[in-house]
């Protein structure tokens, strides 16, 4: 019996907050593997799309699935990725394996592995918790209309990503109550960011083939960046947000060229004055590759302003708006809930859920992001003076996206991942976040939220903003960029996963195509040092 072959694919556009390119014809577009999987004969197919070997027949999902399943119930109790895996999973794979071989693909992710955010509402059997332990009995009315769509595709929805719970809004960076506390995987208690922090992380590792996350400001960029995936964030309003949890009416949204010749780069340099020195090392020598690439790069440019210090827009009325938009929307949202077995109906009833239930960790995590926002919504109305000023000032901040790329004649802005999600975050303009390299083995250690926030061989990424709906120039700029450097195939992961074939099923011998009997259990998974061999 020979030794399997597998292949690592790259990242492309399958990423932490969206895993396909919404710019295409059909909407949905191509996911790609970023795990380990078998092919048959050897052939080499580092560069061919799950899609495309679905259709080829080279794989079949079922045997995919319980792959994946198999490669997340290794991991799972060391970083807490995956808040519930659907154990149904298989059989609707067999099914999209018969409707494949009688020429009944769905669409282009037929058969396809998805893991969601643990906001997204579905009506299978998953539990759309938001990380509550209060809401794990609950049943949504309705399914999210980007799950509808998925699954009109072929998709199949893999499981549950654990995910910050109420999306970042009162506790640690990738911790929920139900799914834990998911961590990095290129330094051991690394910190994820959030809030799709699993989304990000499962990616990376391979444990799906794409995931779903959401964004209000940071939250699809900001993991996928220290998991060194590609991440996007399209423009508000391109992808459905029905039957999903928002913070901000106007920020939150479902987050997915070989030359960059005639492209226009804007660098608004004050922004990195509170940069770190490593960063801004690998930040100018990205900004060589994409020079080498035919980009023209426009530098010097700033806001006329925004910057990094927000002295024009900091204080208490800017922030009425996003705690006024939490404070309903919480509400409406869990309206949304045909069953609500602990009557939580408003942001009162999970506050007080919170402090009387030893699992949520109230003392430990905290509520007052919460707290305020309840005083704030309760305060002001979306029709008072207040209110509306707040948005004027955060529509006004988010208009510095498109006035500086018109002002210079430019495409993109980019920018280190670290500073790049504000005003991209409140003009609701599309971001995509690629690697941009590691900190260095001697880097020391800093630590947040008593994670490891800096550290050797943590992933840095680069983030290309545009002008909102320019989001499909956006991908071929970056696009361009991670073919150039592909980084992502660079670094070194601490967290081993070994699982390559179907435990159970066995696995392809490329000598005949048989399927191979494999009676050894996997290993348990583990850290192991990044130095070592």
């Amino acid at each position: 019996m020979t030794t399997p072959k597998t292949i690592d694919y790259p990242t492309d556009i399958a990423s932490a907050g969206v895993g396909w390119n919404t710019g295409t014809a059909s909407k949905i577009g191509s996911a790609h593997y970023s795990v380990p999987i078998i092919v048959k004969k050897g052939r080499d197919y580092t560069r061919v799309s799950s899609s495309v070997l679905f259709q080829s027949t080279l794989l079949t999902a079922a045997i995919t699935k319980q792959t994946y399943i198999t490669r997340i119930e290794q991991v799972n109790s060391m970083i807490h990725v995956v808040s519930e895996i659907n154990r149904e999973a298989i059989d609707v794979a067999r099914e999209k394996d018969e409707e494949r071989s009688r020429g009944l693909a769905q669409g282009s992710l037929h058969g396809v592995p998805i893991l969601i955010k643990n906001l997204l509402f579905t009506t299978d059997g998953l539990k759309t918790t938001l990380g509550c332990t209060g809401l794990l009995e609950a049943i949504p009315s309705f399914e999210a209309t980007t799950i509808i769509k998925l699954r009109e595709q072929g998709a199949i929805i893999l499981g549950v990503a654990n995910g910050s719970q109420w999306a970042n809004n009162r506790c640690t960076p990738g911790w929920s109550a139900v799914g834990g506390q998911c961590l990095g995987v290129y330094h051991k208690d690394q910190h994820p960011k959030g809030s799709s922090s699993g989304s990000a992380v499962g990616t990376a590792l391979g444990l799906c083939a794409a995931a779903l996350g959401s964004e209000t400001s940071g939250s699809v960029v900001l993991p996928a960046q220290r998991s060194a995936v590609v991440g996007m964030k399209p423009t508000v309003g391109m992808t459905s947000r029905y039957g999903m949890y928002i913070s901000s009416d106007i920020q939150d949204t479902v987050g997915i060229l070989a030359r960059l010749d005639g492209v226009r780069i804007a660098i608004p340099r004050h922004i990195l004055k509170h940069v770190d020195p490593t960063t801004i090392h690998l930040f100018e020598n990205a900004v060589d590759t994409m020079r080498s690439l035919g980009a023209a790069i426009v530098d010097p440019t700033s806001y006329s302003t925004f910057d990094t210090d927000r002295s024009s827009c900091t204080g208490d009325e800017y922030d009425i708006a996003l705690k006024v938009d939490i404070y309903h929307n919480i509400k409406k949202t869990l309206s949304y809930f045909s069953t609500n077995p602990h009557s939580l109906f408003t942001l009162s009833d999970v506050i007080a859920y919170t402090n009387a239930t030893p699992a949520e960790e109230a003392t430990k995590r905290g509520l007052g992001h919460f707290e305020s926002a309840l005083e704030v919504g309760k305060k002001y109305a979306r029709d008072s003076e207040e209110y509306r000023n707040s948005m004027a000032e955060r529509n006004r901040m988010g208009r510095q996206i498109s006035k500086l790329l018109d002002k210079f004649d430019c495409d993109s802005i980019v920018l280190p991942t670290n500073v790049a999600v504000e005003p991209a975050d409140v003009g609701g303009c599309p971001v995509v976040s690629v690697p941009m390299g590691f900190y260095p083995p001697e880097t020391e250690i800093v630590k947040q939220n008593g994670m490891v926030e800096v550290g050797p061989g943590i992933p840095l990424g680069i983030s290309f903003v545009g002008r909102r709906w320019d989001d499909e120039k956006l991908i071929g700029v970056a696009y361009a960029y991670e073919q150039a450097t592909r980084w992502r195939e660079r670094g070194r992961m601490v967290v081993r996963c070994d699982v390559e074939v179907v435990t159970g099923f066995g696995y392809y011998d490329d000598d005949d195509d048989d399927v191979v009997d494999n009676d050894e259990k996997y290993n348990d998974g583990e850290y192991f040092s990044a130095d070592s061999e």
